[in-house]
């Protein structure tokens, strides 16, 4: 946990209160399908709270190859532990990202390194994965995360639907169309 920080909702709290609000709705209950209308899938608290705290040391310190490198590793562990105790990591990472909005939306290389452990989630559970995409192109509005995501599709480079689904939903929206071009072009490489 975050130094200072005595509990997930004080951390929350603290980085933003829409996240504070929504905590009870997103932790792991007795089923892995989530009754909310904003994730597939629920996910433990605690899974939560390590996203986070990767978050806020990528938050407070000047970023740099051996920080981003240093991300990318403690993510890809996190992942692929979520994906062996059967839950899908991606809703999760994502949700935990909104605690970087500001940095994720300026920082290119950290949306490809999020986009990088969407696709290993892809590559372990297919099925799983695309529903959770879907989901989040549908039901989110995070222009950070819409991103992280738009890139993740162009990464994946072999599901045409997900394709289709940003260049009908995203590619003439002025903040996403550039991502989309891009996401096109890596899909098609």
């Amino acid at each position: 946990m975050a130094k200072g920080y005595t509990s997930l909702k004080d951390l929350l709290a603290n980085e933003n209160l829409e996240l504070a609000r929504d905590i009870e709705k997103v932790v792991h209950q007795d089923e892995n399908i989530a009754n909310n209308r904003l994730f597939v899938w629920n996910f433990e608290q605690v899974d939560l709270e390590e996203f986070l705290t990767y978050f806020q040391m990528y938050k407070d310190r000047i970023v740099s190859v051996t920080l981003r490198q240093n991300l990318s590793s403690q993510l890809m562990r996190k992942v692929n532990n979520m994906i062996r105790e059967g839950y899908n990591p991606v809703e999760c990472m994502l949700y935990a990202s909104k605690c970087i909005n500001m940095r994720l939306q300026n920082d290119k290389e950290l949306q490809t390194i999020l986009a990088e452990r969407i696709r290993d989630a892809y590559l372990a559970q297919e099925d799983e994965t695309i529903a959770v995409i879907k989901n989040i192109l549908k039901m989110w509005t995070w222009v950070p995360q819409i991103n992280v995501v738009i890139t993740a599709i162009g990464l994946i480079g072999d599901n045409q639907e997900l394709l289709d689904n940003i260049m009908l939903n995203y590619a003439e929206d002025p903040i996403y169309k550039t991502k989309v071009f891009y996401a096109e072009i890596c899909y098609n490489t």
